[in-house]
């Protein structure tokens, strides 16, 4: 059983209060959205004269923002695919995910790849949604 005294101990080597912190503050960069990652969705149309791709990450959306695609960005790097949607490693890349965990992850994905202007959309389809911007249903089979 751990007791208090042991965890002082440990904590007390330099090296191991180091690694705690990092661990912390690492974990508090995970937690924050990056604003300089993120877009609004009313910056989103203000770019819209400038070539832009919108990838819905989502799985099976019933709405989605009109001139997005559906894609699994896994699936298509798994495969490498990825290229004959993205073709441009400077175009400007909106992300709209389930949720911000999805979200990172695509991202992630993406910059690995070089992908230079890569965003995520702040507050997903809800962002989109309360700026009072249109939407495309999926047609019913």
């Amino acid at each position: 059983m751990l007791n208090f005294d042991t965890v002082i101990r440990f904590v007390s080597i330099p090296y191991n209060s180091m690694l705690i912190l990092a661990f912390i503050i690492s974990g508090i960069i995970l937690f924050f959205p990056n604003k300089r990652h993120t877009i609004k969705a009313e910056d989103i149309t203000q770019k819209s004269a400038q070539k832009m791709s919108i990838i819905d990450v989502r799985d099976n959306p019933i709405s989605r923002i009109p001139r997005s695609k559906v894609l699994n960005l896994e699936q298509l790097v798994k495969t490498n695919q990825i290229y004959k949607h993205l073709k441009n490693k400077d175009e400007t890349i909106i992300i709209i995910a389930q949720n911000r965990t999805q979200a990172l992850k695509n991202y992630k994905l993406l910059t690995k790849l070089q992908y230079k202007n890569v965003y995520i959309l702040e507050k997903g389809i809800d962002g989109w949604k309360n700026a009072g911007l249109p939407l495309t249903q999926k047609a019913l089979s």
